[in-house]
């Protein structure tokens, strides 16, 4: 019996006296391993101190208001004394944005900006001729203000009482498209599409009515005035 104690008591002994050397080896190789860890942490960070930091350039956008603007795309500067000061006319443009540490990034390509500070007038429309062949409405006015800005067809009805019918003339892609001919005269001219609806409109007594708003439109996107009330015009058609 007390060779068996014996025994148990020095295996007991050999197992407490060797458990720390392996504990002190896997130790030792935790401390290597969280020192390695500390000294690439360091050279990362020495890394990033030598390397200048890059900025990507970012998008810039204004906040729209009432004509007259200047426009390029769907972004707008409302037109001001110091607008027109610091931007006298169109032009190629280049974008600079500067971070707190005071780097620069430039655009590679600038668009081209175009200004337009006088907006599109029209005093008064007087009558209206509707010639069928060449598929044209020609429209006696005053004060049209510059020669090829753009009318907009979409405020444009047709009426014709005897059929009983009228027409909305539209802006689609082979819809109807007007321009400011001269300073007494507007061209609109009828798009496939609404000549097939405006077949059988010949009567002598068809009349034309401008919806309210602005009726005229410069490529800036200047309006002219905004009329509250609708206007109503007799058509002579050329049969």
């Amino acid at each position: 019996m007390k060779k068996i104690l014996c025994i148990i008591l020095t295996a007991v002994l050999s197992f407490s006296i060797i458990t720390p050397a392996y504990a002190a080896r896997d130790n030792k190789g935790k401390n290597e391993k969280h020192q390695k860890h500390q000294a690439d942490k360091l050279k990362k960070k020495e890394k990033e101190k030598k390397e200048p930091k890059k900025h990507k350039p970012k998008k810039v956008e204004f906040k729209i208001k009432k004509s007259p603007v200047i426009k390029h795309g769907r972004y707008k500067l409302p037109t001001t004394p110091v607008t027109k000061g610091l931007i006298p006319s169109g032009g190629q443009v280049t974008v600079k944005l500067y971070n707190a540490n005071n780097d620069v990034a430039v655009s590679k390509s600038g668009p081209t900006l175009k200004v337009d500070y006088i907006a599109p007038t029209l005093t008064e429309v007087r009558s209206v001729i509707y010639n069928r062949f060449a598929h044209q409405l020609y429209f006696t006015v005053s004060g049209a203000g510059a020669v090829g800005d753009m009318v907009d067809v979409s405020m444009i009805t047709i009426h014709d009482p005897v059929l009983g019918k009228s027409y909305q003339l539209t802006a689609s892609k082979n819809g109807s498209e007007g321009y400011v001919n001269s300073n007494e005269s507007l061209v609109v001219t009828i798009g496939t599409a609404d000549r097939y609806k405006l077949s059988g409109f010949e009567n002598s007594n068809m009349y034309i009515t401008i919806a309210p708003g602005s009726f005229i439109k410069d490529e800036a996107g200047n309006g002219s005035v905004n009329r509250t009330e609708a206007t109503t015009v007799p058509v002579t058609v050329i049969k």
